[in-house]
C-alpha cells in the first residue's frame, strides 16, 4: 500500500532550529535564500513527519535520513520508503512499504519545446491531440517525474525511452487532478485500488 499525503501551504511556516531538522533538510535550507522555496522545503519536512507518524512510525526529530547512491532520500532506519514533491503551495509525500516516487505540478501551458524533446511518441500524440493539451501535458509530465523519481535515477533515465501511457507503466501509476495541481504516484508493485489518499491542513503540521 502507499499512502499519500497533499498540503496547500495556506499560512506561514515558522523557521525550524537547525538541530530540528533532518541533515539532508538543513543542507538544502542551506544554500537556499528564496523565502516561497525555504517555505516548501520546511513543509515538506513537516508533512514528512506527519506522514509517518499517520502511519505509525516513530518519530524523533531530527529525523535520520541520507542520501541515496543518486542523491535519493531515505530512512536511515529503513522502515518504509518515501518520496517528497512540491510545486507552488501544494507539497506531497509518498510513505509505502516499497519504493515508489511522487510528483506534484500546477496545470501550466503546453511547453512545445519539452514536449518534443522529453515526450515518447505516444505522450506527443496525446497531448497534441487532447481536449485539453495544458492538463495533459501537465498531468504526463507529473507521471513521468513520478516514475524516474521512484527508482532514485532521475534524469539519468532519458525521458523520451519510456511512455506513462503505456500499461506496462500506467498500470503502476495512479494520477490525480485536485483544484489547479495534478499529483502522480508510482509503484513497481502499486495496486490503484490500494492507494490511500489524505488531504491534511497545514495547521496539522506545527506539532
Amino acid at each position: 500500500m502507499i499512502r499519500l499525503y497533499l498540503t496547500f501551504l495556506d499560512r506561514e511556516l515558522p523557521e525550524i532550529p537547525e538541530e530540528l531538522l533532518s541533515s539532508y533538510r538543513a543542507e538544502k535550507l542551506a544554500g537556499t535564500k528564496n523565502k516561497t522555496a525555504r517555505q516548501q522545503s520546511i513543509g515538506a519536512e513537516l508533512l514528512l513527519r506527519h506522514a509517518l507518524c499517520d502511519c505509525g512510525y516513530p518519530v524523533i526529530a531530527p529525523l535520520e535520513l541520507e542520501r541515496a547512491g543518486y542523491g535519493k532520500p531515505y530512512l536511515r532506519t529503513g522502515e518504509c520508503f518515501f518520496s517528497l514533491s512540491h510545486s507552488k503551495q501544494a507539497v506531497l509525500c509518498a510513505v509505502s512499504d516499497v519504493e515508489c516516487g511522487a510528483d506534484v505540478q500546477i496545470i501550466r501551458p503546453v511547453n512545445r519545446a519539452l514536449v518534443e524533446r522529453y515526450y515518447a511518441p505516444t505522450e506527443k500524440e496525446a497531448v497534441l491531440s487532447a481536449e485539453d493539451p495544458d492538463e495533459t501535458f501537465t498531468a504526463i509530465w507529473a507521471m513521468k517525474e513520478s516514475y524516474i523519481k521512484s527508482s532514485g535515477l532521475g534524469m539519468r533515465i532519458p525521458l523520451p525511452s519510456f511512455s506513462v501511457l503505456e500499461p506496462a507503466l500506467s498500470s503502476h501509476i495512479w494520477c490525480k487532478k485536485i483544484n489547479r495541481f495534478f499529483l502522480s504516484v508510482y509503484g513497481d508493485r502499486l495496486k490503484t485500488e490500494e492507494i490511500k489518499f489524505t488531504q491534511v491542513k497545514t495547521s496539522a503540521l506545527l506539532f
